[in-house]
């Protein structure tokens, strides 16, 4: 990264949102569980979970409440953490 580092070849952006745990999908494939996937718990997809509505446990309805998804860590971390 420092080669390219100022030579407009690489860019950076970073943005930060609050929401609760219960409202977050994080998708990996072949990769090692980090960052919100390391931080919550992690479930496979499988039946009745192949699609982001099915996942986030919406339907046609209006309001639907959400999914509990206990925390397998602390509930905050700091970015070095999750690493």
């Amino acid at each position: 990264m420092k080669e390219t580092a100022g030579s407009g070849e690489v860019g950076v952006w970073h943005e930060t949102y609050q929401v609760p745990a219960a409202e977050i999908e994080v998708i990996y494939n072949g990769m090692p569980l980090f960052g919100l996937a390391k931080a919550t718990a992690h479930v496979p997809v499988g039946a009745g979970t192949n699609t982001a509505k099915q996942r986030m446990g919406r339907s046609g309805r209006k309001s639907v409440p959400p999914r509990a998804i206990a925390p397998s860590g602390p509930r905050f971390q700091s970015p070095g953490s999750l690493a």
